[in-house]
Order: C-alpha cells, then structure tokens, then sequence
C-alpha cells in the first residue's frame, strides 16, 4: 500500500488546486500550509522556497490574482466535472411505483449532497401526479451543517480523515406531490358483498407522498472512495511511464516561468542559476528576513508571506512581459497530462449495489412498506465518459397493516412484487444527453384496493355512493411498462431534463392499454461543489 500511497500522492502533487479547497480572500495561501510548515524552526526558509516546496500553489496564486481564467482550466477539478457529467447511474427522482416518475428502474447511484426533481407522468399508477423528490447524502448533510468540507479530495492516501465515513454511502429521500387535484373513473368489487362497483375517484392534492432511505452497498463510481482512489493508483502503476512522460511536459512548462527569474538579475543580465544577484535569490533573501520578522502566529506570518509572493510577482512580470501566456501554457500543459490520466478512470464504471426501503403513502389506497435492491453494471470503456449502465431492480411491496384481499374476508399483507430492467447511454461524446430504453414488470399479488373516500360519486352521475370509507378491490394481475426516454443535461450545472415516453399494458387500478408521457427536471448540488474544486 505504500507504494499506491507514494504514486497518488506523486500524482496529485503535479496538479494545480484539487487536493485541498481552492485559497479564498480570507485565506489566499492555503496551500502554502503556513500553520503546519511553522511547526520546524526553518519556516522562514521553508515557506520562501517556492521553487522547491510551492512551485504550484505560486502559480495558482498568480493565476487567481491576474483573473486568467483560462490558464489551469484543465485542472483535476475539471477533469472530476468531466466525470460526473458522464454519469448515468444517479437516481434522481421517484420510483417507478411512484405516481410520477421518468425512469422504468431506479438507478444504483446517489447524490453527494442534495438533488431535487420534478417528475410528471405515472408508469404503473392510474392517477398521475407531479412529484417532488428530494434526496440528501448522509456524510454530504452532515459535513454542510458542520461546516466542513463537502467534497474533500485527499492529496494523499494515508491523510487523516480522507476516507468517507459509511454514512457517505446512505441517502435519505422524500416525496411531495405537488399537482392540483386529479379525476378517474374506476371499476371493481366492494369486498363486503361481491358486488360490482363503479366510482369517479378524485385524488388529493399537495400531500406527502413517500419517505425512505437508500444504502450503497458496494460504491465504487463515488469519486470520493477508497476503493475508487486504489483502483486508480493501482492503474497508475501500471501506466506510469506514459505519466512520467507526461509530467516531464508539465516540468517543462513550469520550469520556463521559474527558469528567467533564476538565471536572470534585476537589470536582466543573464547570471548563474543561483546566482545571490538574480531576481529569485534577491527576492528569496528579503521574503526570509520579512518572515523572521513577522510574529510567530499563523495569520501575522500569512499576512506577511501574501505581501512578499506580491513582490516576486511584480518582480516576475517585470522579467517575463508574456507571464499570462506563459500561464496559460503551463495551464495547457496540465491538460495535456489529464489527458494522458483520463484512461485510468474507466475503473470507475466497476459494479453497484444499493438497497433501499421507503414508507410509501399512493393515493387513496392503503399505506405501503416497499423493499429494493438495485444493481448496475457497465461495459469496459476507456475513457470519462460512461459506456453505458444496465440497471436491474428487484422489489416487495407490502401493506403496513393486513388487507382484504377478496370478497371472502380473507387478508394479506403481500401487495405486489416488481422487476425492472434498464439501459442507459450516453448520446455524445460529452454525455450531454442519454438515450435510455427500460422495461418494468409488476406482478400485483393481491388485487389492487382502493379507500373510496365519503361523497365520492358513481361515473356520469351526481349520486354518492353508500357508505363512508368504502373499500373496492381492483383485479389482480401483471402490470408490464415499457419506456424510451432522453435526458438532456447543462453540463457542470447540475441540471438535467428528461423527457419519455412509455406504454404498458394497464395501470394497477384498471386493465386496458396506456400510453403516458414523462417529463421531469432535477438538480443536483453535486456539479456545483466540484465546481469549486
């Protein structure tokens, strides 16, 4: 493991701010680590050795100060979004025993922080809804309201508290329908007598529709994982020639900015390399007496330090007129080794397995428990965008409390059983929109039971029906839905649109063939927190 340690830590030392939050005007030399170098009595010297100890955060620094932009763009946080942007196997809305919803199959993946979607058009229910779902990670909660990092990317395997903790693995859902009020006639028997009856049902509006919670039993595609971080140094030791061929290319992109300040004196006479007159050795021997000087606490040497980097910029530019094209090259050649990394992050296309268990409360039909696991599996691929995901769904749904389950008074608890099968794929090469083809299948155990509230009324007439609280059992049988959709996406916004079609044989309240359409949009925090990376 030490070896895996010392290549990612090696790695990640070549590239601009990923490892650790970007530096903010509160604190614009982070990665300077000025409280953890002043430990060692040689601090001084230590923190105003940028060419030996800070060759990239001095450049980022620069970068951050003179606004160009574009100069680290191809950074490993970029790279990341890369990632994300190409997965497919996030669930972002409800289920599809939900009366809204976009996807045949609920997908293996879960958030980072929170998602929130809006979902119109049942695949298996008879009155459509339009839900709300939102969904939070239970590390991701827990690091937002504790003020820490959401996302932290370690620089180096063996860093203290660099690995998730299990609640990283767990999410937390919930689901609102949030439409108007919506009308459908059905058909069935009242359980009491046998009889046949018939009734113009009118679903509630604005209520809770279900709560649960989703567990990733195996979570490779999580970018912050252990296993996920050992998969890719494993694939980094066997690929490091190309690397290191790669980071010679970077060295020398880095190395033609440090190399003019080194050989170069302040009247731009070319002296030896370290030469005490040229402009770093110059510049070096202030920033080390400015730094003895400075109070020994952390903010006052911070302090300090941001005023000498501001003198060897000056000095800088004033040695090298074309430092920000300079910067950008460098910031060019950073991309030129991501590129030669990206293959190595296919290993994240590996198996998932999560289960889940929600409370679910349909409307007008009794409260449910509904159990689930979830697999995913993708093909082989270089690359960071996805190949492609097959999900496959397998679940129980169950009544909190026994139900009659036929007009001789018999009771179940047993409601119905569910498979669900799921191909998603990304259309371009960016993953900007994802063709998906799924399949459902819902055997429905017990007939399907509905509450018929007091006042409801017969179809085409103004006649309530007898009684209060009038039950009516559904037939029995297989529910089958198939569905096409495509999901558009803003890349690095967290936003997609799905958009679907679907066709199944009956709902589980009437028989006759259906055909729906779904339409959804959904957010996800996730992209907006590896943009600050």
């Amino acid at each position: 493991m030490g070896l895996a340690r010392l290549a990612w830590g090696s790695v990640l030392a070549m590239g601009p701010l990923f490892a650790q939050p970007a530096a903010t005007p509160a604190d614009p030399v982070a990665d300077f680590k000025v409280a953890e170098n002043m430990k060692t009595v040689n601090y001084p010297q230590t923190l105003s050795d940028i060419t030996a100890n800070f060759r990239r955060p001095f450049l980022e620094y620069v970068r951050a100060k003179s606004l160009q932009q574009n100069a680290f763009d191809a950074t490993f946080g970029t790279f990341l979004r890369g990632v994300e942007n190409g997965r497919v196997d996030e669930q972002a809305g409800s289920s599809a025993t939900a009366g809204g919803t976009a996807s045949a199959a609920e997908k293996a993946g879960i958030t980072g922080l929170v998602t929130a979607a809006l979902e119109s058009g049942a695949l298996t229910q008879t009155l459509d809804q339009n839900l709300l779902t939102v969904r939070g990670n239970g590390e991701g909660l827990f690091r937002f309201l504790t003020g820490q990092d959401v996302l932290p990317i370690c620089m180096d395997s063996s860093t203290a508290n660099c690995d998730p903790s299990p609640l990283n693995n767990l999410e937390l859902t919930a689901a609102f329908d949030v439409s108007k009020s919506n009308t459908q006639a059905v058909t069935g028997q009242n359980p009491a007598d046998g009889t046949s009856l018939a009734a113009l049902l009118t679903s509630d509006k604005r209520q809770f529709s279900s709560a649960g919670a989703r567990f990733v039993i195996k979570n490779t595609r999580d970018l912050r994982s252990k296993t996920y971080r050992d998969a890719w140094n494993m694939w980094f030791l066997q690929n490091k020639t190309a690397l290191f061929t790669a980071t010679s290319d970077l060295l020398t992109a880095q190395d033609s900015i440090y190399t003019i300040v080194r050989s170069t004196d302040a009247n731009g006479k070319t002296v030896a390399f370290d030469d005490p007159t040229s402009v770093y050795q110059m510049w070096r021997a202030g920033a080390v007496t400015a730094l003895k000087a400075a109070p020994a606490n952390a903010p006052a040497v911070s302090a300090v330090l941001v005023i000498q980097l501001d003198l060897l910029e000056a000095a800088m530019r004033k040695s090298i007129p074309d430092l920000d094209a300079k910067l950008t090259a460098a910031g060019n050649a950073y991309g030129r080794y991501y590129a030669n990394t990206r293959a190595g992050f296919d290993l994240g296309n590996q198996p998932m397995l999560t289960v889940e268990i929600s409370y679910q409360e349909p409307s007008l039909q009794p409260k449910l428990i509904n159990s689930k696991i979830v697999f995913a599996w993708s093909p082989k691929q270089k690359g960071t965008v996805n190949p492609g995901t097959l999900t496959i769904n397998a679940g129980l749904s169950n009544y909190t409390k026994a139900q009659v389950s036929n007009t001789k008074g018999n009771t179940s608890y047993w409601r119905d059983a569910q498979f669900a099968l799921q191909f998603d794929r990304p259309v371009d090469s960016k993953a900007l929109s994802t063709f998906t083809l799924g399949a459902y299948i819902q055997y429905q155990i017990s007939p399907g039971l509905i509450n018929i509230p007091s006042g409801t009324v017969a179809p085409g007439t103004s006649i309530p029906l007898p009684g209060n609280a009038t039950q009516l059992l559904a037939k029995r049988g297989t529910v089958a839905v198939l569905q096409a959709a495509m999901t558009l996406q803003l890349p690095n916004s967290g936003i997609k649109l799905p958009i679907g079609i679907s066709w199944s044989n009956r709902t589980e309240l009437l028989t006759g063939n259906e055909v729906r359409g779904h339409i959804g949009f959904s957010f996800d925090t996730h992209s907006l927190l590896l943009a600050g990376k």
